[in-house]
């Protein structure tokens, strides 16, 4: 007789909206799946408030969901966590209420709210000038709506700013994909203390791919997590999808940040799919030690575009996501 107890996880953390004026009120989203990945409902979800570490709870609704309002009637950014039984397998996510003080982020070649398909035939970047109230050692965090973020640590007032973000080459393709998208930057001192910029929104209508492929996977790290002793020779990429056929091509992307969030390492491998690869089903793509550095409790994420051998249209994948702790 089986007698393995069920393990239920928070899955996912949302926040509606990511970003807006003091005194609305933000919804926090907490979805508690079960090992076979379906909601669970009458789960009790305990939702922590990082700064003051104030306790409330919620039980899930049949689709396993479990929420908490969230005001503010000054700018501030709340951290919260979200878990179930164990605090350390807590999800974590913010309620941004913006400072109408703390310049918007803008897109050179998109002044006009707009992305066309001339605007993104170039390169698509994201700047945010210098402001009052960064200080030394701040960390930024940029939002391309809720699809990707980039995260930076302040050294100089001088030199690291205009910070300029490439979007074309070290973002997902699906944040050029047809739709409006808000575009905000949060900050931080070392204690917690910071605030977020005002959203500003782009409509893409000349724009990309949607993902249409699945997120690679990560052999090594089956537990969630890559470990020292699996990063010391350099890991891999699993990519499987549907036509898998010989000569396509793929472009992959490998990003690392460290516990804070903040980018490390990006690099990108071109990979040619072979006959081996169709017949197995799959592509093993290396990646270099060299780009896996030492961090404690970091994350990792990959995506793909394939362009095929038939010359059908391009495609991109979801992001694969992963945890990344090389330090022994």
């Amino acid at each position: 007789m089986n007698t393995a107890t069920a393990t239920n996880t928070v899955a996912a953390i949302t926040a509606e909206p990511l970003n807006t004026r003091p005194g609305d009120t933000i919804i926090l989203t907490a979805t508690v799946l079960d090992d076979a990945g379906l909601p669970v409902s009458g789960v009790t979800v305990t939702w922590v408030e990082q700064r003051t570490q104030v306790k409330t709870e919620a039980t899930t609704d049949s689709s396993g969901q479990a929420t908490q309002q969230v005001t503010s009637d000054t700018p501030a950014v709340i951290v919260y966590a979200a878990f179930i039984d164990d605090v350390s397998t807590a999800a974590l996510t913010e309620a941004c209420f913006y400072d109408a003080n703390v310049p918007p982020v803008y897109v050179p070649n998109g002044m006009d709210g707009e992305l066309d398909k001339y605007d993104i035939a170039q390169q698509v970047q994201v700047v945010i000038d210098a402001f009052s109230a960064i200080r030394l050692r701040d960390k930024v965090v940029f939002w391309w709506d809720n699809i990707h973020r980039y995260s930076t640590e302040i050294h100089s007032l001088t030199d690291d700013f205009p910070i300029v973000i490439d979007i074309t080459d070290t973002f997902p393709p699906a944040c050029l994909a047809d739709g409006t998208y808000e575009l905000f930057y949060q900050y931080y001192d070392k204690e917690g203390n910071g605030g977020a910029s005002v959203p500003w929104r782009v409509t893409v209508t000349g724009g990309g791919m949607t993902p249409t492929l699945p997120a690679p996977t990560f052999p090594e790290g089956a537990d969630g997590w890559i470990n020292i002793n699996e990063a010391s020779d350099g890991t891999q990429l699993n990519i499987a999808y549907n036509d898998l056929a010989s000569n396509d091509q793929l472009s992959v992307t490998w990003q690392v940040a460290d516990e804070q969030g903040i980018q490390i390492t990006s690099i990108n491998i071109p990979y040619i799919v072979t006959a081996d690869n169709v017949a197995e089903g799959y592509c093993l793509v290396d990646i270099p030690a060299e780009a896996i550095p030492g961090v404690q409790r970091g994350s990792a994420q990959a995506w793909y575009v394939m362009t095929p051998a038939n010359g059908d249209d391009v495609q991109s994948s979801a992001v694969g996501k992963v945890g990344v702790d090389t330090v022994a």
